[in-house]
């Protein structure tokens, strides 16, 4: 059992282990028995432990992933792109801190989680390549 918990320690997502009695066959397991207590089978020849964590209350927002210890909170939120924060509660403006790839040619505009280019008139394109409409009249 010594092993299996070492193995969930290491693992950041690990918050309990299936231990299979006479192996050194561990199941690393990022739920415990307390959120998913209709999901818990008792197996012959399995031992189950299942540790304290904070992430237990999903505290992590905006679709983030809580990792058991880390801090003195006893987690830590990993945030999706486009996300910040202690719980990943507060969306990061692209636009104003220069996080996008809009082309020069366009306006960037913030969006919950992410951002959206447009093409500035008198140009056309997706927004992250955008051409004037003189190019396109010479080109034509």
């Amino acid at each position: 059992m010594d092993h299996c918990e070492w193995m969930c320690y290491k693992e950041p997502d690990c918050v309990s282990v299936n231990f299979e009695i006479g192996t050194q066959q561990c199941d690393l397991n990022n739920a415990t028995h307390r959120n998913h207590g209709a999901e818990l089978e008792d197996k012959d020849g399995f031992l189950y432990h299942g540790a304290d964590s904070a992430c237990e209350t999903d505290p992590c927002q905006n679709g983030g992933v809580c990792q058991s210890g880390y801090t003195d909170k006893g987690y830590r939120c990993v945030c999706p792109t486009g996300f910040t924060s202690d719980q990943c509660e507060k969306d990061v403006d692209e636009c104003s801190e220069e996080k996008h790839n809009c082309s020069r040619e366009a306006n960037c505009t913030n969006i919950e989680g992410s951002y959206h280019c447009t093409c500035k008139e008198g140009f056309f394109g997706d927004g992250q390549k955008c051409t004037g409409e003189f190019l396109n009249i010479f080109l034509s």
